[in-house]
């Protein structure tokens, strides 16, 4: 859904918008490696995509910040969801779907 994925990228770096965004971040060091998350979320509907996306309520970003064996790595995904979350909430939603994602792997 390139059209979507363009408008949620444009939501979030709209200046004016950007200051309605909320914000939740943590530090993590584990492994040998440091890592900085920052989830944003805004609400879905100031950005008139519930037009197209009718139970599209919350938009989000992560951006993931890692320094591992010495090496910067910057990671930016955007995510949708039908669900009010807060940013602290999309956080856990996304934590929790990467382990179940990692156990499968195992």
């Amino acid at each position: 859904q390139g059209l979507l994925h363009q408008a949620i990228k444009e939501a979030f770096y709209n200046d004016s918008q950007n200051e309605r965004a909320a914000a939740y971040s943590y530090l993590e060091q584990q492994r040998g490696r440091t890592e900085y998350r920052k989830y944003e979320v805004l609400q879905a509907a100031p950005f008139h995509l519930t037009e197209k996306w009718s139970k599209l309520t919350t938009i989000g970003k992560a951006i993931y910040y890692r320094i591992e064996n010495g090496k910067e790595l910057i990671d930016t995904r955007y995510y949708i969801s039908s669900a009010q979350l807060s940013a602290e909430e999309l956080a856990n939603h996304v934590r929790s779907h990467w382990a179940v994602e990692n156990q499968l792997h195992c």
